[in-house]
């Protein structure tokens, strides 16, 4: 399953994306009221669009568009959400 499949089919869009998060940088967006699991692993996350809530192992901080977020070397994945309820767009490397 390839980053061309999100979003497809509901159901399936968790599994998806947990896919989609092995290869190298790729983008999604997040609709209000979702939220995003990054796998620790990842090195960075940029907001392309819209404003983001991140809660990793620096804490929680707020990102909005162009904002980049350190994620490498973290002991826990790190979570991810719309705070501006516009959604967001984010690559994630």
């Amino acid at each position: 399953m390839t980053g061309m499949e999100l979003g497809l089919r509901i159901g399936d869009v968790a599994r998806s994306v947990s896919l989609a998060l092995e290869g190298p940088t790729f983008r999604v967006a997040i609709l209000p009221g979702e939220l995003l699991r990054v796998p620790r692993g990842r090195r960075q996350l940029r907001v392309v669009s819209g404003t983001a809530w991140l809660s990793s192992d620096r804490g929680d901080e707020l990102l909005g568009r162009g904002e980049v977020a350190e994620l490498r070397g973290a002991q826990h994945d790190a979570l991810i959400s719309d705070i501006g309820g516009e959604g967001l767009f984010l690559e994630i490397a």
